[in-house]
């Protein structure tokens, strides 16, 4: 729980030691006409639930104009450069697309995508909607002094961060790292302070992945304890902040789906920071209780557990999914508790995938793989997972019939390089 607590300071000490905030002309709560600003987690405010950072710019670009700070909690930020080939069509959309088509622009989506999804920042970046950008990541395992400046540069180069000026602008500060991404001032930081300057205006977003790095387990870290302290802390802050975003980045090899649930019960404390100081929803307490007895293996608790929380809310897809677990735990039928939950949001498919991998025969990987693509059906990773799984399968009529419609398809030679040579060497075995 302490680290939580301990990130929660982080934030704000950035501008303190940077230039200073880009001064804002409007310093009233009504930052300008139609854009209001709210005290982050003091007054009620409305969040943008995201699979990934890219489907949140469109709720960030209603403030480009105002030209706010990006504060950024994560452990993945989204710092990847677009190809240099795709960003004149990169652009076009970051000025217009919903979110649902920044998402369809993603190779989750589409056999020609043009993003992935952590070149978001970068997109935002180019198309001029912050004025600096703030990245608070989790507290490293030991202490923060021990993160000297060339290990930072090391760890930037090795993820693909920061491009070889940026890393070698990089500079150590008191309270964490400070450089500059593309054009605009970033600060990096870990040690824990309560210092902000209060004549900037934020916009706030959190990826799941900074909750997740900081969560041990319900022992160390009791996930509903640790936000709410967390929480608790930045609201002592007295944030002033347009907007806030949370991507739940549940796509991919990404966040595990039984934190999706909890990206929403954030969300739900952000809309209704009363909850703070209330006790904390039934559904939350035994979602913890789940997470704590399984460190223990308690199958039957737990299914009883999760069949409560069915009960609680039918419609929350969550709460199936901790059902379907607490099945699979207890070796009873799982189909419809997991359908359950595909039903409400279909991001739970991805779970099929997950079946796939650990399936007992080919048979059985087809049939895992054929329910993913039902419910996600423009995934081409699900359609080339396919493919080789017919193959093993001995299905060949099946899987030539997939593979010539695979060909078909315009493959991105950025994102998808190898493909059409992989279809080719497949259906010749």
């Amino acid at each position: 729980m302490q680290k939580f607590i301990k990130a929660a300071s982080i934030a704000f000490v950035a501008l303190w030691f940077m230039s200073g905030c880009e001064k804002n002309t409007h310093q009233d709560n009504t930052s300008s006409k139609g854009y209001e600003t709210k005290i982050f987690l003091s007054d009620p405010s409305e969040i943008f639930l995201s699979e990934t950072p890219l489907d949140a710019l469109p709720t960030w670009r209603l403030y480009k104009n105002l030209k706010p700070t990006l504060l950024l909690f994560s452990d993945r930020p989204a710092f990847a450069a677009v190809p240099q080939e795709l960003i004149t069509r990169a652009q076009k959309l970051v000025e217009s697309a919903s979110p649902q088509q920044l998402l369809d622009s993603t190779p989750f989506a589409n056999f020609d995508p043009i993003f992935l999804p952590d070149m978001a920042i970068r997109s935002a970046i180019l198309s001029e909607y912050f004025s600096q950008i703030v990245w608070i990541a989790p507290l490293p395992d030991g202490p923060p002094t021990e993160l000297s400046l060339a290990l930072m540069r090391n760890h930037m180069e090795e993820q693909g961060l920061l491009n070889q000026k940026e890393i070698a602008d990089l500079k150590q500060t008191q309270f964490g790292f400070k450089g500059r991404i593309g054009d605009l001032p970033l600060s990096i930081m870990f040690t824990p302070t309560l210092s902000i300057d209060e004549t900037c205006r934020y916009v706030i977003h959190f990826d799941m992945s900074f909750f997740v790095a900081n969560y041990k387990n319900e022992v160390k870290t009791p996930i509903y304890n640790s936000i709410h302290d967390f929480f608790i802390q930045l609201r002592s802050l007295n944030i002033s902040n347009y907007a806030t975003t949370l991507s739940r980045s549940n796509l991919g090899n990404g966040i595990p789906l039984r934190f999706r649930g909890i990206g929403a019960d954030i969300a739900r404390m952000i809309k209704e920071p009363l909850i703070l100081d209330s006790e904390i929803p039934r559904s939350w307490k035994i979602k913890s209780q789940i997470f704590y007895l399984e460190n223990f293996f308690q199958p039957e608790e737990i299914y009883q557990l999760a069949t409560e929380l069915t009960r609680i809310d039918p419609k929350d897809p969550s709460s199936h999914y901790e059902l379907y677990r607490a099945k699979r735990l207890n070796k009873l039928p799982y189909n419809g508790a997991l359908e359950s939950a595909i039903e409400n949001d279909s991001i739970y498919a991805t779970e099929f995938l997950i079946l796939a991998e650990n399936a007992k025969d080919p048979e059985q990987t087809v049939n895992f793989l054929l329910n993913a693509s039902k419910h996600l059906p423009s995934d081409p990773v699900i359609q080339l997972r396919l493919a080789h799984a017919l193959i093993d399968a001995n299905d060949h009529e099946k899987a030539k019939k997939l593979i010539n419609s695979l060909k078909r398809m315009k493959w991105s030679h950025i994102y998808f390089p190898e493909v059409i040579s992989s279809l080719e060497k497949l259906q010749d075995l």
